[in-house]
């Protein structure tokens, strides 16, 4: 990772000579409101594991990390043992959870740095364990238990599921920390039955509760007490506030998305926009045409803007058709296919003459019809706004604001 730490005699317009074609933004002072107000939502007994997996859903893991470790989260969580180790180089000393890890190989070095493993199963523990005993201490674990999403851990209804745990508990080389469980309905969708269903979903989530609250007490009975519990993802925390427990899983909702649309929570705002600069300006003719195999003909005479910014970048391609940018508050029709490194923007409805060099807004932090947003991208995209997020790529900077000036640039 590269960065820039902005003097703070360099004004906001500064940036653009390192920020380049396109940026995206972040408001750290929206990720710590974002913060305050789940943690609001919470009982004092229960702490926040922050979500960073896949760079922090695009917005930059260990920036994010460091940020949201001055606001006292009970730890972090991540996807894979590569993000664990980034955040640990990076100074990051709060609990981090792995929800999987599939180099088992290299569990060594995750053992070595204090973190701690998603339990999925007993050929899983026994790999763990041996990894531990080798290097003589115990490997810090979650149970994962499967109660329902048809994905990692341990099936709450297989029936030796707890003797495999009690055996895996009884090697002593694992330190079981934590058990947890994901919902599959948290956002409120249903599809099993054909329909979206939302009552049935409401009741799933019900259900996988209490397979996981079964579970755990069966451990109890066994003797193995597991001091941190954890159930609720995003929707969840909105939804559910007697299912948090210890803990809660603060993902997408930390960034100030919704999870789904019954979610909202007065307050809470994207922390993320992309950006772009105008490159060019150019008339049309009524027949030319623009960009790949001449989709957009011009019907009349016209102007357009050229912008670097193209899928390379994570503007999506299948976009083409129904996407708008946001130009000094007006919306611009992207007009043409979608290049990989450039698009094209319609600027003749616009009141004011188009210059190069004037910033864009790809993706706004505000919400409401007057702006173009996350949840546009997705629709057009026939997504969800988690996948638009993430899939911003590595090309376009990270840059860092706090009290409304840039602090920081990072290239992830």
């Amino acid at each position: 990772m590269r960065e820039v730490i902005l003097k703070k005699s360099e004004e906001s317009e500064d940036l653009y000579k390192y920020v380049g074609r396109t940026w995206v933004e972040i408001d750290l002072n929206q990720l710590k409101t974002n913060f305050q107000i789940v943690k609001s939502m919470l009982a004092e007994k229960t702490g926040i594991i922050m979500v960073l997996k896949a760079n922090a859903y695009g917005h930059g893991a260990v920036e994010l990390a460091k940020e949201v470790s001055t606001f006292g989260p009970l730890g972090f969580a991540v996807a894979s043992l590569d993000e664990g180790l980034e955040l640990r180089e990076h100074g990051i000393k709060e609990p981090i959870l792995l929800l999987s890890c599939n180099e088992l190989e290299r569990a060594g070095e995750g053992i070595e740095a204090d973190l701690t493993f998603s339990l999925i199963s007993k050929e899983f523990g026994e790999k763990l364990s041996e990894a531990a005993k080798t290097l003589g201490r115990k490997a810090k674990v979650h149970v994962t238990l499967d109660s329902g999403m048809g994905r990692l851990g341990f099936k709450t209804d297989a029936i030796n599921s707890l003797q495999e745990v009690e055996y895996l508990y009884s090697l002593g080389t694992l330190e079981f920390s934590g058990i947890y469980t994901h919902f599959a309905t948290a956002d409120g969708h249903d599809f099993s039955t054909g329909g979206d269903l939302r009552p049935l979903a409401e009741e799933y989530m019900k259900q996988q509760k209490q397979k996981f609250d079964d579970f755990v007490e069966a451990l109890e009975v066994r003797g193995i007490h597991i001091p941190l519990h954890h159930v609720s993802n995003s929707g969840a925390i909105v939804t559910k506030p007697d299912f948090h427990l210890e803990a809660v899983r603060s993902g997408i909702i930390s960034y100030g998305i919704y999870p789904s649309e019954n979610g909202f929570v007065p307050g809470v705002q994207p922390i993320l926009s992309w950006k772009t600069r105008i490159m060019q300006v150019k008339r049309l003719k009524a027949g030319d045409t623009v960009s790949y195999d001449r989709h957009f003909v011009a019907e009349k005479d016209m102007t357009i803007a050229v912008l670097p910014v193209g899928y390379a970048d994570g503007y999506d391609r299948d976009m083409y058709g129904s996407a708008q940018v946001q130009y000094r508050g007006a919306k611009c029709d992207v007009i043409g296919t979608i290049c990989m490194d450039m698009l094209m923007i319609d600027c003749s409805g616009l009141d004011f003459e188009p210059q190069v060099g004037d910033v864009v807004d790809l993706i706004s932090n505000q919400l409401g019809n007057d702006f173009i947003n996350v949840y546009n991208h997705a629709s057009w995209r026939s997504t969800i706004p988690y996948e638009v997020c993430t899939s911003i790529s590595y090309r376009c900077p990270r840059v860092y604001f706090k009290n409304g000036k840039a602090e920081k640039i990072a290239w992830l």
